[in-house]
């Protein structure tokens, strides 16, 4: 057998042209010589008179082709014509040619099948006798070798009914049995002449094949014995689940992390020395479950530990490990679902929550016996998030490409990836988990795994492994130079990573530990700075225990897990989520910790002395009897005031107001300043009336006249994302509000509405000024794509929205989705106050999600975002990178040289990542000089100092230019 990792598509390619229909009559003939006997193999003869066969030959030049037809007078015996000198193992399409009168009271027929005693009866029309079959005019179909004669002759035509297809045997024959009607009727009598046959070209659809134990064996000889359904120790073997198809799935990983042993599957019965596309088949509930193969055994090594220890697959090839759902951070290629059409019996493609994805392997070559061996493995010791249900494997023959086809669904035609060298049976050539069109449109080299597309909006990558909710805060800030962002890895670990933009490097650190983390992305941490520039981190489990968890550097830039001091565990009086921290220095640098505790509502736990020790939890706001939560946000300005907007409760359970209400020396204050409660009088009795101001109220009224969505969304429910100080020191804020069953029915038919609000001095003025598209998923209707302030000018804001055009804002109901449902990030500016916006795309034709924008505070950047992008398919599965943008518009803030010097300084405003290069001129027209180049960013400012060249160094005067190097 012969593996081709990459098929040349001009290899594959052809002109492509569809099949023309082109039958070959056979005239049936009797005797020991003929093709056509009794069906027991007796000898037919259409002669004799007697009686003795009641099949009688009607010689005259007036009947039938070649002057012979078979009539039928019964009792006339089943016969058989035999079909000879075709293709072994070709499909034939058939047809059984008969004579009837052109009168409309006569009703000639046939009855005509491939097997024995099950023949199909045919007349000119359609139930002209009890169960009849129409036929059609011989003359109306295209032959190859045509009848001698197709009527009207005499008042009669030749007629054909379609057999059906039927495949060769192995001697190139197809047997077609015949019999009268069985009257005596002469108005019904048969008059039978031949067969025509034609090939069917083949359709070369996928044939599937179920991995079973007679196929499929273990890689290294040993015998193979997986354990039965049920078997939940960790045993490092297969389990065989009654499940999938043909109830049978070979699963791994699903009791806990393990290693089953390598296998192979064997396909057969192919054609010899034949090229094949491949497939292998698994299981996907929704998560990012797992499966290894390969058809090349290259890509398995041996390495010396026993096969069902270890993982036998070379572990740096994408293109042997595939995922359901995300490129597992680039590791992984992805499996679509598979399609019941595309097979030529279609296996079970979707059972319970489960559906089945296909990985592609490629092209390989038969060996001489008409096989094909496939290596099978699961993904070693991943655990229950990326299991492996293996059920089976696909082929199809490899045949000549249509140039306009796109015959693996990359986006890119056949003809397109034979001029660009890819490989028209794989996604992604290069195995670099990005697909073959996304890098051929985004510049990048398809064949080259080492070149990649640039990321989103030409982003920073801060962590390769990283998302968040958005009720922990600060999940980012700028601190000493440097960016600290918190979030939660795929694998459940709590990540701390500091970037440092003069070198432009990203120190990635895990700050949880085994007994804190969970694989949650409610559990990202809080950051805060203490007085002594030190970095205090808080972080609790989802719903798990009555604790939350905090650490603190023991340098000011902790660039490693080394630089952080232990683990202290805080208990808390309830089960506690969420971490909102800060410090106010006018109260001697107390810290607030504002997190979801007692009674499941906001709860306030406090610090007097930098988090060596924590006061009891005081209950914030009270609403409900432990199932009633409202979802506050919050920022500060750190000296002395703490805002919050807030929720009546989950949108999903509660018809969501949303509030603003802000704290400051001992008090709780809606925004007029109007004292709700002081803090010794906590819990605020929300339901009581003890509540902020409404800044969108709910309601299920329509709209009247002079009313539209800047007042409400009918139905609509509110839910809160940033809030921050204006230039004016008033609080401005972005929410959404979301309304079910919009475009249709279920919840991708849900859509989402941004909205800006601030407090003029007097009132709270909102905005509908943006659609955020669909949900993200479907159990949590509500969760939007996000939107943020920058707490340094929150005249910008950021949203994440799926919709086709997210500032067509005349429908609340006609809100198409973009292109694949894709969370593309967008930037707006307002000039007067939040009533209008100038938008701008920062991402655009993005392979993943871009979700959850955050801006870091203290950023000094002319742009500063932070966000996560990748696959998002739950709250506990997911698979993103963390992105950052930090850019400078390009400025000159200072030039020095003195007037003898030889040398001079320039100093500009730089972003990190970039290079820049200096040019020279001496007349401002043009700058052909080059004076230095490569020079690598700094950080938000970049200096240089350079020789200045000739001839600008004898020149009376001379200008220099500062220019971004493209990449």
């Amino acid at each position: 057998m012969k593996f081709l990792r990459h098929a040349t598509a001009a290899f594959l390619l052809a002109p492509f042209t569809p099949a023309l229909a082109q039958l070959t009559y056979v005239d049936a003939t009797d005797g020991t010589t003929g093709n056509t006997s009794l069906s027991d193999g007796g000898v037919l003869d259409a002669s004799d008179t007697t009686g003795a066969t009641t099949w009688r030959q009607r010689d005259s030049a007036n009947f039938g082709a070649s002057a012979t037809v078979f009539e039928g007078v019964e009792p006339s015996p089943e016969i058989c014509t035999r079909l000879t000198g075709l293709t072994p193992g070709q499909t034939y399409q058939v047809y059984v040619h008969f004579w009837d009168p052109q009168s409309t009271n006569e009703a000639w027929n046939i009855r005509a099948g491939f097997t024995s005693g099950s023949l199909t009866l045919f007349t000119r029309e359609a139930a002209a006798l009890t169960g009849s079959t129409a036929s059609v005019l011989a003359s109306s179909l295209s032959f190859d070798t045509a009848p001698d004669l197709l009527g009207p002759i005499s008042g009669r035509e030749n007629l054909a009914g379609l057999l059906g297809t039927r495949v060769a045997d192995v001697n190139g024959e197809i047997a077609v049995y015949l019999d009268d009607y069985g009257s005596t009727d002469v108005n019904y009598r048969t008059w039978y002449d031949g067969l025509s046959y034609e090939a069917v070209p083949e359709t070369y659809n996928i044939t599937y094949v179920d991995a079973s134990l007679t196929q499929t064996v273990r890689w290294d000889g040993s015998t193979f014995s997986p354990a039965a359904q049920g078997t939940t120790a960790l045993d490092n073997n297969w389990e065989l689940r009654t499940l999938g198809n043909s109830a049978t799935v070979f699963e791994s990983n699903a009791d806990g992390a393990e290693d089953a042993p390598l296998l192979v599957s064997t396909l057969t019965g192919l054609k010899p020395d034949t090229d094949y596309v491949l497939y292998a088949y698994f299981w996907s509930d929704g998560r990012n479950w797992r499966l290894k193969a390969s058809a090349d055994a290259s890509d398995i090594q041996d390495n010396g530990t026993p096969a069902d220890l270890s993982d036998d697959f070379l572990p740096s090839s994408p293109l042997t490990n595939f995922a359901a759902i995300d490129t597992d951070g680039g590791t992984a290629t992805i499996a679509p679902a598979a399609i019941a059409l595309d097979f030529e019996t279609s296996p079970l493609v979707t059972e319970s929550n489960r559906t089945l994805r296909q990985a592609s392997l490629g092209l390989a070559t038969s060996n001489a016996s008409g096989e094909i061996s496939i290596f099978i493995d699961d993904l070693a010791a991943v655990g229950e998030p990326g299991r492996t249900w293996f059920d089976g494997l696909g082929y199809k023959q490899a045949t000549p490409l249509d140039p306009e086809g796109d015959e693996d669904g990359d986006g890119l035609t056949n003809a397109q990836e034979e001029t660009i060298g890819t490989d028209p049976y794989l996604v992604d050539t290069d195995g670099d988990t990005y697909g073959d069109q996304t890098e051929w449109l985004a510049g990048s080299d398809p064949l080259d795994p080492l070149s990649v597309p640039p990321l989103p909006g030409n982003a920073l990558e801060i962590s390769p492994d990283g998302a968040w909710t958005w009720f922990n805060d600060e999940r980012a800030i700028f601190h000493q130079g440097s960016l600290f962002t918190g979030y939660v890895k795929s694998n459940g670990e709590y990540g701390v990573t500091r970037y440092d933009p003069a070198t432009d490097t990203s120190y990635v650190m895990v700050v949880s530990t085994a007994n804190s983390q969970q694989q949650d992305d409610h559990n990202n941490p809080s950051i805060t700075v203490l007085p002594d520039g030190k970095l205090m981190v808080l972080y609790a489990k989802h719903l798990g225990g009555s604790q939350f968890y905090q650490r603190t550097s023991l340098v000011a830039l902790p660039s490693s897990e080394a630089d952080w001091g232990p683990e202290i565990t805080h208990a808390v009086p309830a089960n506690n989520t969420y971490n909102n921290t800060y410090l106010l220095s006018s109260e001697s640098n107390r810290i607030y910790n504002f997190h979801r505790c007692i009674n499941f509502n906001p709860t306030i736990t406090i610090s007097d002395d930098l988090g060596a020790t924590w006061q009891t939890s005081v209950a914030f706001i009270e609403v409900g009897s432990g199932n009633v939560r409202p979802y506050p946000r919050y920022c500060s300005n750190h000296t002395d005031r703490i805002d919050l907007i807030y929720t009546d409760g989950h949108p999903r359970d509660v018809e969501n107001s949303v509030y603003h209400m802000y704290y400051r020396a001992g008090g709780f204050y809606r925004t007029d300043g109007t004292l709700i409660d002081s803090f010794d009088n906590l819990p605020l009795d929300h339901e009581g009336g003890q509540r902020g101001s409404v800044i969108y109220q709910y309601s299920n009224d329509s709209w009247g006249e002079n009313d539209g969505p800047n007042d409400w969304i009918p139905t609509g429910r509110g839910w809160t994302w940033d809030v921050h100080y204006g230039k004016d020191g008033n609080p401005v804020c972005v929410f959404q509000v979301q309304a079910d069953d919009v475009t249709g029915t279920g919840w991708n038919h849900d859509r989402i509405y941004y909205y800006y609000a601030r407090w003029t001095g007097t009132e709270w003025q909102k905005r509908f000024i943006a659609q955020g598209g669909r949900p993200i998923y479907s159990d949590e209707d509500d969760y939007g794509g996000g939107m943020t302030l920058d707490p340094e000018d929150p005249n910008i804001v950021y949203i994440s929205s799926s919709a086709a055009d997210p500032f067509a804002l005349d429908s609340i109901s006609d809100v198409p989705l973009s292109v694949n449902e894709r969370f593309e990030i967008w930037r707006g500016v307002t000039s007067d106050g939040g009533l209008t916006f100038e938008w701008e795309a920062i991402t655009q034709g993005s392979p993943a999600d871009n979700l959850r924008p955050i801006v870091p505070e203290n950023h000094g950047y002319d742009r500063s975002l932070v966000w996560f992008y990748g696959t998002y398919t739950t709250y506990t599965n997911f698979s993103a990178k963390v992105l950052a943008i930090l850019n400078n518009g390009l400025a000159v803030s200072d030039f020095n040289k003195s007037p003898l010097a030889t040398s001079a300084t320039l100093k500009w405003d730089s972003s990190p990542g970039q290079s820049y290069r200096i040019t020279g001129s001496d007349d401002l027209q043009s700058f052909p000089v080059g004076v230095a180049a490569g020079i690598p960013s700094q950080g938000p400012s970049t200096e240089h100092t350079f020789t200045i060249p000739s001839p600008l160094d004898t020149s009376t005067r001379a200008f220099f230019r500062v220019e971004t190097e493209e990449p």
